[in-house]
């Protein structure tokens, strides 16, 4: 495209599409009219309404590589690293989980409950659960924890970005072998869930490109339940409670069986799939 005025934003994106052509990109067409839109800091409607939208030399060859990463199979949330959760958008790359609309689940329910005092989240991975109950003002202090400096540094820039003032620590512990000791009112997790010998059933947009530490728990999906079971009463105050995302693979009696020491609730999505369980 060496001449402006013959340029075309409607056949650029039209042609790009085209040349996008595999089971790694599910929408083609949307994911180059993201990326245009945030090279060119512009909305959607005005690729296709505003004639004047042309990219100059730099801007192009940004949004060719950024095709080309489309083509290769990179998810668009970590080409453009951002991914929308409850209304805002978060830094991600592929040390963390790419934020899913099904976790805003776990937002819904808390919000029938009164104000929290203290909450742990384990696996913050980009904070975005525990930076939208600040934002949400669903708890006054909250404590999220994670594996590594890779991660917690990513959880932390988002908390600078979308609520600097709010009261969140983020530290580096492992779960399985964590060193907690005080009491939280609640507790929130969307863990590695998905069986080790499932993993290679998965899209490839998610097996290929998000950390497999945020996936699975190398074993059969249910270790991190075993964990909330075992240690829960430990840091749970007595009147407190869990909310624990929970997979397709995971099922219900299995986990009724871990937590039989508990009150289980199951909470179903949108698609009245089970995706949440209260522990009480």
């Amino acid at each position: 495209m060496n001449s402006r005025q013959t340029f075309s934003m409607v056949e650029f994106i039209k042609s790009n599409s085209k040349n996008i052509f595999n089971d790694n990109m599910h929408n083609p067409k949307l994911g180059i009219e993201l990326i245009i839109q945030k090279v060119l800091e512009c909305n959607r409607i005005d690729l296709y309404t505003k004639t004047n939208l042309i990219p100059n030399r730099e801007q192009l060859r940004i949004i060719s590589n950024f095709i080309q990463d489309l083509e290769s199979g990179v998810p668009i949330q970590y080409i453009l690293n951002q991914a929308p959760f409850y209304g805002r958008n978060f830094f991600v790359n592929k040390n963390v989980l790419i934020p899913r609309f099904d976790t805003e689940l776990i937002i819904e329910i808390f919000k029938k409950y009164k104000l929290c005092d203290n909450l742990l989240e384990i696996g913050t991975g980009s904070g975005n659960i525990a930076i939208t109950i600040a934002k949400e003002k669903l708890a006054k202090n909250i404590l999220a924890t994670d594996i590594s400096e890779e991660k917690i540094s990513i959880a932390r820039y988002n908390k600078k970005k979308i609520c600097p003032k709010s009261k969140i620590r983020f530290i580096i512990d492992d779960f399985m072998n964590s060193r907690i000791t005080e009491k939280f009112d609640v507790i929130i997790s969307n863990p590695p869930y998905i069986p080790i010998n499932e993993i290679n059933k998965l899209d490839v947009l998610v097996k290929n490109n998000e950390p497999i530490d945020a996936l699975t728990d190398g074993n059969d999906g249910y270790d991190f339940y075993r964990k909330f079971a075992s240690y829960g009463n430990g840091i749970l105050k007595n009147d407190g409670f869990m909310l624990l995302e929970i997979g397709i693979n995971n099922q219900l009696k299995k986990l009724h069986n871990i937590f039989c020491d508990y009150k289980l609730e199951v909470f179903n999505d949108l698609n009245n799939i089970p995706r949440v369980i209260k522990i009480s």
